[in-house]
């Protein structure tokens, strides 16, 4: 059996000190929810916190364990992946992040994808873009797949 890796490492610069509590707040509760946190009051309704939560309830990220590594310093965020990662819980945190503070800020992100054994096809990477108002995604495989199907007229 073959494991497949994406593997990534980008910085969020922050500016003050309110900013990386804020920060450590969210990331600490959207690790609280992937992993199986509580997300419902006594009659079990949804009461997420701030949009970012509301968001993870709903991409069914609760429940379904934390892929990411974070390090909060007083000058940004470290996301990276050691063994893997997903850089969706990175975007929907930058999104959220830029509502709150910036609302004209981009951020970008690319990534690998390894395999653990040299299957064909399985290896490739990607792009992210975000900022407070949309994330993009590019992903290599696809547009090799877009682009050979462009060129032979299809």
């Amino acid at each position: 059996m073959a494991n497949k890796y994406p593997l990534f490492s980008e910085q969020l610069q922050i500016q003050s000190k309110e900013e990386k509590e804020w920060a450590e707040r969210l990331l600490d509760r959207m690790a609280e929810l992937a992993e199986g946190g509580p997300y419902e009051d006594e009659e079990g309704i949804l009461k997420p916190e701030n949009p970012a939560e509301a968001h993870a309830v709903s991409q069914g990220f609760v429940g379904c364990g934390w892929d990411l590594c974070y390090t909060v310093s007083d000058d940004c965020v470290w996301f990276y992946a050691e063994e893997g990662g997903d850089i969706s819980y990175v975007g929907h945190f930058v999104q959220e992040y830029f509502k709150q503070w910036k609302p004209d800020g981009i951020f970008s992100l690319t990534y690998s994808e390894t395999c653990s054994r040299p299957r064909v096809g399985e290896f490739g990477g990607g792009a992210m873009v975000v900022t407070a108002n949309e994330i993009r995604y590019f992903n290599a495989y696809e547009w090799v797949q877009e682009t050979v199907k462009n060129i032979r007229g299809g």
